[in-house]
């Protein structure tokens, strides 16, 4: 079941014995929704969300190091689920022996595929440095950081053209504001802890309730997690070296 943002903070209100609202315009409603964009940060933040993976993807263009991270960028930059890293939460997703899922897929059907291996920011910068003379070179290092309010994605030495680069990616969702927004993870656990957000902003007369709000959100996620995680053992990993073929991907989960 899905969940908008206004319902949510209709569930809240419910919970608070407040009036039913139709909209977010009263005062009123408008902090019990800051009180739900921070629960929901909350819980993006604390499991890797399938419903917040998503799959980048670009073509490097000849001698472009560094590449944005939108969906204006140049060269385009496109997105499984539509969903882009717009903030500083984005980042990359790894597998279990800490891999990071950057890759080289221009040839992936047939067996090519590549993992790019991951080096500081600092240690790129140096090395785009020292390798700014060179002749272009096949991407097989990348550094991600956050900066100037964009998310930079920089191939170590200036890259020949073609190359089709894969990035796996938790994206959480942008602070919600209209009403009509769905929340990607389960609602549940951000409706309890909203509830007792609220509580606790309302004075020591409901501590005692908002507690038992806090407990109901502390086992609803610890459920959702468990069912997020359910099946996990039904997806093949890729464990190679960073930087290897690993041959031809038949299933997987980052």
């Amino acid at each position: 079941m899905s969940l908008t943002y206004l319902q949510a903070v209709q569930k809240v209100l419910l919970n608070l014995r407040e009036s039913a609202i139709t909209d977010l315009s009263a005062v009123y409603s408008q902090l019990i929704g800051e009180f739900v964009n921070q629960a929901k940060e909350k819980v993006e933040a604390v499991h890797k969300w399938k419903g917040l993976n998503t799959t980048l993807s670009f073509t490097t263009v000849l001698g472009q190091t560094q590449y944005i991270l939108a969906p204006t960028a140049s060269p385009v930059v496109a997105s499984t689920s539509g969903n882009f890293p717009l903030d500083e939460r984005a980042n990359i997703l790894t597998d279990e022996e800490d891999n990071q899922s950057v890759f080289d897929v221009t040839t992936a059907q047939q067996g090519g595929l590549i993992r790019l291996r991951r080096v500081s920011r600092e240690r790129e910068v140096a090395l785009n440095v020292f390798l700014a003379s060179q002749s272009p070179v096949q991407p097989n290092g990348f550094s991600y950081s956050y900066e100037n309010g964009q998310p930079v994605f920089a191939l170590v030495g200036a890259p020949i053209s073609g190359r089709a680069v894969s990035i796996r990616m938790k994206v959480p969702q942008t602070q919600f504001v209209t009403g009509s927004e769905v929340f990607l993870t389960p609602w549940r656990p951000i409706v309890s802890f909203a509830t007792f957000l609220a509580m606790e902003e309302r004075g020591e007369e409901l501590s005692e309730k908002s507690s038992l709000y806090k407990d109901r959100h502390d086992q609803e996620l610890e459920r959702a997690i468990e069912a997020d995680l359910a099946g996990e053992d039904q997806y093949m990993m890729l464990k190679n070296p960073e930087g290897t073929a690993v041959g031809s991907l038949v299933a997987g989960y980052y």
